[in-house]
């Protein structure tokens, strides 16, 4: 049960991640 929540956890913190690199680039 922890193991889906972990990878939910890390996809969403790449996202974040990209997302904001992608913003700051943009600016």
């Amino acid at each position: 049960m922890g193991f889906p929540i972990c990878v939910s956890f890390f996809l969403l913190h790449r996202l974040e991640k990209n997302l904001v690199y992608s913003t700051f680039k943009r600016n």
